[in-house]
């Protein structure tokens, strides 16, 4: 039997938080080798995506989900928070606008044998992305290279979806800052054994994008530090 615990960090995700519980439950009610189990790690100001939450978990009994409210924001540190708690051998992390499939979880399992994480990959052949402003596209494409410079047998380590072995990673070693904890991941610890595949990222149905430039800043500085550390 594989434990696993699902974090979702969110940050206003009201609007989408129900249909990704509702899509999680139809996944691992076929999952018979998985005992998992669902952690909200939320950032939002107000109550609305704590309410939602707890709305879905009422009406999706019996699936096990958790809500973690914090006072600071950040994807990164989020997964981390998150990953304190969980009392599983394996995580898996996943966006809460509904851009990363549920369905991708079933495939990704198959792999763990012989892997520490799994990727879920946009930029593989048979991954994609669907159409984004001309502006995002270009700065997505720049980022992803900046970070390929630092892991170079990665094709997507800007990837928001990965399934990871929990005890193969320092958790209290990592320093990210912002949203990209799957580089951090990767940059302090190469030695693991990965295995990517693709899936399409699609688009948000509700709500707003939280990229914007001091996400961007954020972004610039981390990998920053990152290249400083991979010099040593």
């Amino acid at each position: 039997m594989i434990s696993l615990t699902i974090i979702v960090p969110t940050y206003q995700e009201a609007e989408n938080i129900g249909l990704v519980l509702a899509g999680l439950k139809e996944v691992l009610a076929s999952l018979d080798t998985v005992k998992s189990s669902i952690l909200i790690v939320d950032d939002s100001p107000d109550d609305k995506t704590k309410d939602a939450t707890l709305a879905a978990a009422g009406q999706l009994k019996p699936l096990s989900i958790q809500y973690l409210r914090r006072q600071r924001r950040g994807l990164a540190t989020a997964v981390i928070d998150g990953v304190n708690i969980a009392d599983t051998e394996y995580i898996l992390v996943m966006d809460g606008d509904l851009s990363h499939p549920p369905s991708i979880i079933a495939k990704m399992i198959q792999y763990l044998a012989g892997h520490d994480l799994i990727i879920g990959s946009r930029l593989l052949p048979g991954g994609m992305v669907e159409q984004w402003p001309r502006h995002r596209y270009l700065m997505s494409r720049f980022a992803t290279k900046l970070a390929v410079y630092l892991t170079q047998h990665v094709s997507d380590p800007l990837s928001g979806l990965f399934l990871i072995r929990k005890a193969a990673v320092d958790w209290q070693s990592l320093r990210p800052l912002g949203y990209k904890i799957l580089l951090e991941i990767l940059v302090r610890h190469p030695e693991l054994k990965i295995k990517e595949i693709p899936y399409t990222f699609t688009n948000r149905q509700a709500g707003t994008s939280k990229i914007n430039w001091l996400i961007s800043w954020q972004y610039l500085r981390h990998w920053h530090r990152l290249w400083l550390a991979k010099k040593k």
